[in-house]
């Protein structure tokens, strides 16, 4: 009971909407978007939508700063990792027999082993490949954040990694030398480098100093204000990313990776947002259902392609038309996110019986 009580509702709230927001940008992943002309205003819509649901992976990332900034390489520190990788093991056993069962796919006992450790059973697992690496280095990104003495040291270091992970994705993005680029960009994809890039590829870093740093200084934004901002930015990064693939299918540019300036900006703002809701006097009800729902987020997370192979055909095949199946996006989103943190609720009790198992086998 204490536990919940000293649990912020908030930070379960951003876990959450993270989660959702991988969902909804899976929903641009199978409906077949990425295969259709960019132009007309359903196309608008549809780029300036996936353009803010790309804050997913990077509120995660925030989100483990702001949670692990404190952390120190000491005993049991490598034991919290192990709820984490039970439930990618299970997640990756479930795809995988989903895979072999449901759609066919050869896949046997040697390739099923393999797919556990080189991340292909659970076909959105490279977030926990990326993610095992990170947890290593915390204890000595910790160190390293917490040697530096001052608030201004600290956000010299966070916007160094800015400058070297996410400004590269808005200014090598351009034909310098080319009237006709300027015109229609989806026509050549040689840009003019300016800054260097070769980093751009550590953005997690990034996120996860930008996260300590909100942990530790706060940031004050007045919620009118904040929600503002984040509305400016979807509709003018949005209206970037169309205007970058205007006449083209999709570009999947560096301006809109997963480290990219925009993404920062955007998720920062939310993260902030969010933050600042103050839930502390709601009934111990809500506050029990949005641990629980937080908890299942990770697993949800893996195992929603299993439900994006179940919902996505059926929307496909009714709803011929691409630029209509915008229509359907709240309800196919939703079914899958619930279907998917339901099966991950079943892993969690599992985990549970484990660790009560073993308990009573240590007393």
């Amino acid at each position: 009971m204490n536990a919940l009580k000293n649990r912020s509702c908030a930070l379960d709230i951003i876990r959450i909407c993270a989660f959702f927001s991988v969902v909804s940008v899976h929903f641009f992943l199978n409906c077949g978007f990425y295969y259709t002309t960019v132009a007309g205003w359903e196309m608008f819509v549809m780029t300036t939508i996936r353009t803010f649901f790309m804050i997913c992976v990077p509120l995660f990332l925030i989100l483990t700063g702001f949670l692990m900034g404190k952390k120190k390489l000491e005993k049991g520190y490598y034991q919290k990792i192990t709820k984490t990788l039970f439930v990618y093991l299970a997640a990756s056993i479930l795809c995988a027999l989903y895979k072999k069962f449901y759609l066919g796919q050869d896949i046997g006992l040697a390739n099923g082993i393999a797919g556990i450790f080189n991340y292909t059973n659970a076909s959105y697992a490279w977030y926990i490949e990326m993610y095992i690496g990170l947890f290593l280095l915390i204890p000595f990104l910790n160190g390293a954040y917490g040697s530096l003495e001052s608030k201004k040291k600290k956000l010299i270091l966070v916007f160094t990694l800015i400058f070297l992970t996410s400004l590269p994705s808005v200014v090598n993005i351009y034909k310098f030398n080319s009237l006709l680029w300027w015109k229609i960009p989806s026509s050549d994809w040689q840009y003019t480098k300016i800054v260097p890039s070769w980093w751009q590829n550590i953005y997690p870093i990034t996120y996860y100093f930008l996260g300590c740093y909100i942990k530790e200084f706060g940031v004050k934004i007045k919620k009118w204000q904040n929600l503002v901002l984040i509305l400016i930015s979807v509709l003018a990064f949005g209206s970037f990313n169309f205007y970058r693939s205007y006449n083209s299918t999709f570009i999947s540019g560096p301006w809109q990776d997963w480290g990219a300036l925009p993404n920062v900006i955007m998720t920062f703002l939310v993260f902030v947002f969010l933050l600042n809701f103050k839930l502390e006097n709601a009934p111990s009800f809500v506050k029990k259902g949005l641990n629980i729902v937080s908890d299942a987020c990770l697993g949800g997370y893996l195992l929603s392609y299993i439900f994006d192979q179940h919902f996505y055909p059926l929307l496909n095949e009714k709803i011929p038309q691409i630029t209509d199946r915008i229509k359907y996006f709240i309800p196919v989103v939703f079914a899958v996110a619930v279907c998917s943190l339901a099966l991950s609720l079943l892993i969690d009790a599992v985990y549970k019986l484990i660790q009560s198992a073993i308990k009573k086998m240590k007393s």
